[in-house]
């Protein structure tokens, strides 16, 4: 199911089971539960052209633009968030990310980053939507990070993380997934950890093995018009030396001796696409030297045809979500074993 429309979740049986998502940005992980048959009640979300996207695109019952500690006071929740069969959520995850040289310097600090616009701490978030868990004590929560969360000096968290979910009453599991076997055209390793409310199971098996989709299968129905890289160029000169499927510094060091455009990517159309970032603007054709456009960047995060990005930036909204497919999978083992 690469080629879809968001008017087809009228489609969709439902399961009568629901969902709400915090950081839920341009809705990925919402359009993947109602793909696998489930109410999106709605999410939670602090930057407001994101939650703008969102709305546009789901039109939730429940909707809240504001930081997760606010919501946190909020006294009046509706009852139907109390009787959750899951709580979703996707923490902000760049300052435990691999792809940061500085990600240690962050911890623990303020920043004004990207995300909502706000100075805060992302580090702590998770905590906090832990907090919300424990708040609403859902059947099944479902948290997604970055690979990195598992790597070096990332473990502490990992491990507080992992207490937390204890502390609130969840029998938890570490996924470490692949996009690529889960109808995702896009080798993307994500963490899913997954609590199980103490009285509702114990366990989850969780082993994907899909045919896997190539970025030729994805978007070869799509027109070849990205923007053009100028021939006079050094990227030209880089992506004329690059073999497809390289990253772009294996040409700039054959030309230059030097690996610069370390995280730019040749795409090879008979394999599944390099994980798409928020700078999905280094992915390259393999064919001509162009980057790729925004339809196929969409299509490659098995985004629907018709998703209103609202004018804002398809990679950057892209490489934010989670993709629809892979949660759609993971919710319909879940549906199946748990609830």
């Amino acid at each position: 199911m690469i080629k879809w429309f968001l008017k087809d979740f009228d489609k969709i049986k439902k399961n009568n089971k629901t969902v709400f998502s915090c950081f839920c940005c341009g809705g990925g992980s919402t359009m993947g539960y109602k793909l696998a048959g489930y109410t999106s009640l709605g999410g939670l979300e602090i930057d407001p052209k994101m939650a703008n996207v969102y709305k546009t695109n789901h039109n939730p019952k429940y909707f809240y633009e504001l930081d997760i500690r606010d919501f946190l006071k909020i006294k009046d929740i509706p009852d139907e968030l109390y009787d959750l069969d899951i709580l979703d959520g996707s923490p902000p995850c760049s300052v435990f990310s691999v792809l940061s040289t500085e990600r240690e310097k962050h911890w623990g600090k303020k920043k004004k980053f990207r995300e909502g616009q706000k100075e805060q701490r992302l580090d702590d978030l998770f905590f906090y939507f832990l907090d919300v868990a424990n708040k609403l004590q859902p059947k099944v929560i479902i948290a997604e990070n970055v690979k990195g969360l598992l790597m070096g000096r990332t473990k502490i968290f990992a491990r507080k993380i992992l207490k937390k979910f204890q502390e609130i009453g969840y029998h938890t599991q570490i996924f470490l997934l692949n996009s690529k076997f889960m109808e995702v055209p896009q080798a993307r390793e994500r963490v899913f950890f997954i609590g199980i409310r103490k009285d509702v199971a114990k366990k989850l098996n969780l082993n994907f093995n899909h045919k896997i989709i190539t970025i030729g299968n994805a978007i070869n129905d799509l027109p070849n018009d990205g923007p053009l890289i100028k021939p006079s160029t050094q990227y030209f000169h880089c992506w004329q030396n690059t073999k497809a499927g390289q990253m772009l510094k294996e040409g700039c060091f054959k030309v230059y001796g030097k690996k610069n455009y370390w995280d730019h990517y040749k795409i090879h159309r008979s394999q599944p696409c390099y994980t798409i970032s928020t700078s999905s603007h280094k992915i390259l054709d393999d064919s001509e030297p162009r980057r790729l456009h925004k339809k196929q960047i969409s299509r490659l995060q098995t985004f629907p045809d018709d998703f209103d990005f609202c004018k804002m930036s398809e990679n950057y909204i892209c490489g934010m979500s989670v993709p629809p497919m892979m949660i759609k999978n993971i919710a319909i083992e879940i549906h199946k074993q748990i609830l």
